[in-house]
């Protein structure tokens, strides 16, 4: 009966390292695929890289933008406005300066808007203005 024993010891002994030796066998080779995998993609990647950067890409055209004129109409306007209202004023300006028969000197004066055109009349002085009376 010793024999029955050893011979079943032996047989799983040999049973074990025979699972070992399959077990790193398959692990191995699980180890090896998973690496060549990544091997793999790596160069793949790479190629796309290559390929990416090799392609001519062509920039899609910029969408033109309606430029919108309307400020630059109204400024206008208000400003061909003013300039309109502006001549009215100097051609009035110009008018009464006219009848009061200023000198160029006072009309510059007045156009700057430093005096107005009745500044410049003359006051009639009577003959007792000029002397002064020590009485």
């Amino acid at each position: 009966m010793a024999k029955k024993n050893d011979d079943t010891k032996g047989i799983a002994i040999t049973l074990a390292i025979i699972l070992w030796i399959i077990y790193f066998v398959i692990y191995g080779v699980i180890i090896i695929i998973s690496s060549i995998i990544k091997l793999f993609t790596k160069l793949i990647n790479k190629q796309n890289k290559q390929t990416e950067q090799t392609k001519k890409v062509k920039p899609s055209p910029k969408p033109t933008k309606k430029k919108n004129h309307t400020g630059l109409i109204f400024g206008i306007a208000i400003a061909s406005l003013l300039e309109a209202s502006g001549n009215k004023v100097d051609k009035n300006l110009e008018r009464k300066m006219a009848a009061q028969n200023l000198e160029d000197w006072q009309k510059d004066l007045v156009r700057e808007g430093k005096y107005s055109p009745y500044s410049f009349e003359e006051e009639e002085l009577e003959e007792d203005d000029y002397y002064f009376e020590d009485d």
